[in-house]
C-alpha cells in the first residue's frame, strides 16, 4: 500500500469512527453534563495517565530499535520485544499497586485544594480505573508494532470497537450505575482493543517470547531515559492543567473535555493518520541515512498540514457555541455548560495549529533517536504550559486558563522546528527562511479574513432545525471563501491539489 492510498484510507476509516464518537459524546453530556463528577472521571483517568507515563518513551524507544533488530534477524527481534515487553510489565505492577494501595493520596495531589467534595470519588475512581494501568501501554505498544508491519487500518478499526464499547455501557449501565459505567466502558474498550490486536499479531506470525528476560541495554536506556524525562514533565502540566481548572469551580474539568475531544478531531483523522503511513517510509528513510529524502517529506507534509489545520481551526472559532449546541445541548448539559464549553472550544480550535505539527515533529524527533532534542521540546511545553496556568491562577483569570494548550504547544512548536531542521543539516538561507514567512503571513492573512466577516448573520440557538441550517450554509460559504484566499493568495495552486489528489504523497 502506498503512503498516498494508507493515508486516505485511514481517513476514511476515521471519518467513519467519528459519528460513533460524536455519538459517544452526546451520551456523556446527557447523561453527565459539565459536573463535578464529571470532573472526577478526567481528574482519574490524568492521574491514571501519570502512572503509566513510561508507556510513550518506551514505545517510543523500542520500536525503531526492534525494527532494526527484526530487519536483520526476525527470531532476534521477537525476543527483543519480548524482553522489553515484560520489563514494561514490571513497570505496570509497580504502578497498579500504587494506585491500590494509596489512591487518597494520588487523589489529593490532583485536585485543586479547595474542592475537597470530589476527593473520596477520585480515588474510588483510581482503584476502578486501575487496569487501564495494564491494558493501556500493552494496547499502545501492540498498536505501534502493527504500524511497523504496515497495517495500518487495524489501530483505527479498534478505536471504532472501542467507542462501541463505551457507547453500548452508556447506554445499558448509565441509568443504573450512573458515572461509572464510564469505567466499564473504558475497561472494555481497551480490553476489546488488546485483544483485537493480539489476534492480528499472531495472524502475521509473529511470536511472542513470553519467558524472554526483562532487561534495557544502553541504546534503549539512553533513549527512554531521556525521553521519560520530557513525557513526565508532560504528564504532570496536564495533571496541574486539571487541578487549576478545579480552582475555578465545578465543570471547568469536563466542559474543557468536551472541548478537547471536538478539537481532537483533526487531529485524529489527519495527522495521526499522516504520521502513521509516514512512520515506516521515515524509518526506512533512517535505515538508509536519506536525511535530505526526510527533510523534504517533512516539509512537504507540514506544508499541507498547517494549510489544513488553519483552515479548520477558523472555522471552529467563529462557529462554536452553534457546534456545541447542536452536538451536547441536551439532558443534564445546561446552559451553563454550554457558555464554559463555548469558552474551551474556542480557545482549543487556536491550539488545533501548533499541536497537529508538533505531533509530527515530535514523533520525527524520536524516530532520528534524537532523545536529547524531543526532551528539550517536551520542557518547553511543559514550563510554558505551568507558568500560563500560575499566572492565570495569580490573576484568577480563567479565560486566561484555558489558553494554556495553546501557548505551551506553539513554543514546543518553534524549538521543535529549530531542532529537526539542525538535525537534518538542512541549512536554510535567509531567502529561504523569506519565502517561508511570505506563505505563511499569505495563509495567516486568508483565515483572518474568514474571522473576521463569519458568521455573516448571527446564529440564533432557538429551534435546532435552524441552527443546523444557518450552520451549514455560512460553513461552506466560508469554506468555500477561504478555498477562493489561499488559490487568490498562491498559498497553494491547482498543481500541488492535482498531485496530492493523485500520483502525490500527503
Amino acid at each position: 500500500m502506498s503512503a498516498k492510498k494508507g493515508f486516505f484510507k485511514l481517513v476514511g476509516i476515521s471519518f467513519i469512527s467519528y459519528p460513533l464518537s460524536f455519538f459517544n459524546q452526546i451520551l456523556l453530556s446527557y447523561y453527565f453534563g459539565a459536573t463535578a463528577e464529571m470532573d472526577a472521571y478526567w481528574v482519574s483517568m490524568a492521574a491514571i495517565n501519570l502512572l503509566v507515563v513510561f508507556m510513550a518513551p518506551a514505545r517510543d524507544a523500542m520500536i525503531p530499535l526492534f525494527f532494526s533488530a527484526y530487519a536483520a534477524d526476525k527470531t532476534a527481534g521477537e525476543r527483543y520485544f519480548g524482553a522489553k515487553l515484560n520489563l514494561m510489565l514490571l513497570f505496570c505492577l509497580a504502578s497498579t499497586g500504587l494506585a491500590l494501595l494509596w489512591p487518597q493520596g494520588i487523589a489529593s495531589l490532583v485536585i485543586s485544594p479547595g474542592q475537597e467534595a470530589i476527593l473520596e470519588q477520585v480515588g474510588r475512581f483510581m482503584v476502578l480505573l486501575s487496569p487501564l494501568i495494564f491494558l493501556m501501554p500493552l494496547a499502545e505498544v501492540m498498536g505501534s508494532l502493527l504500524i511497523s508491519f504496515k497495517r495500518y487500518l487495524f489501530q483505527h478499526l479498534g478505536r471504532i470497537f472501542g467507542t462501541l464499547g463505551s457507547i453500548t455501557a452508556l447506554v445499558l449501565l448509565a441509568e443504573r450505575w450512573g458515572i461509572f459505567a464510564l469505567v466499564a466502558g473504558a475497561l472494555g474498550g481497551w480490553l476489546l482493543l488488546w485483544g483485537l490486536q493480539i489476534k492480528e499479531l499472531n495472524k502475521i506470525g509473529f511470536h511472542f517470547y513470553l519467558t524472554a528476560k526483562p532487561r534495557a541495554e544502553a541504546a534503549f536506556v539512553a533513549m527512554g531515559s531521556s525521553l521519560i524525562v520530557g513525557h513526565l514533565l508532560s504528564n504532570l502540566y496536564l495533571v496541574y492543567a486539571n487541578r487549576a481548572l478545579t480552582f475555578f469551580g465545578p465543570g471547568w474539568v469536563s466542559s474543557y473535555q468536551y472541548g478537547m475531544s471536538l478539537s481532537q478531531i483533526p487531529q485524529n483523522i489527519l495527522v495521526v493518520a499522516l504520521i502513521t503511513v509516514l512512520w515506516p517510509k521515515i524509518l526506512d528513510q533512517v535505515e538508509a541515512q536519506d536525511w535530505s529524502g526526510i527533510y523534504q517529506l517533512t516539509l512537504r507534509s507540514a506544508r499541507h498540514l498547517s494549510l489544513v489545520l488553519v483552515g479548520i481551526s477558523v472555522l471552529c472559532w467563529v462557529f462554536s457555541r452553534p457546534v456545541i449546541y447542536l452536538i451536547y445541548a441536551r439532558g443534564a448539559f445546561d446552559d451553563r455548560a454550554l457558555e464554559l464549553t463555548d469558552l474551551c472550544f474556542r480557545a482549543l480550535s487556536v491550539a488545533i495549529i501548533p499541536a497537529g505539527l508538533t505531533t509530527l515533529f515530535s514523533r520525527i524527533l524520536v524516530t532520528l533517536k534524537l532523545a536529547k532534542a524531543h526532551f528539550w521540546a517536551s520542557l518547553a511545553n511543559g514550563l510554558s504550559g505551568v507558568t500560563f496556568l500560575w499566572l492565570a491562577l495569580y490573576f484568577q483569570r480563567v479565560d486566561w486558563a484555558v489558553y494554556h494548550m495553546t501557548v505551551a504547544t506553539s513554543l514546543n512548536l518553534c524549538l521543535s522546528t529549530v531542532l529537526l531542521l539542525g538535525a537534518l543539516k538542512n541549512q536554510q538561507s535567509w531567502a529561504d527562511w523569506g519565502r517561508g514567512m511570505y506563505w505563511l503571513a499569505r495563509l495567516l492573512l486568508a483565515a483572518l479574513v474568514v474571522w473576521y466577516l463569519f458568521p455573516l448573520i448571527p446564529i440564533e440557538l432557538e429551534n435546532k432545525f435552524l441552527v443546523t441550517f444557518g450552520l451549514a450554509w455560512q460553513s461552506l460559504a466560508a469554506l468555500a471563501l477561504f478555498g477562493a484566499l489561499v488559490l487568490g493568495l498562491k498559498v497553494v495552486q491547482f498543481k500541488e491539489i492535482r498531485e496530492l489528489l493523485g500520483k502525490g504523497t500527503p
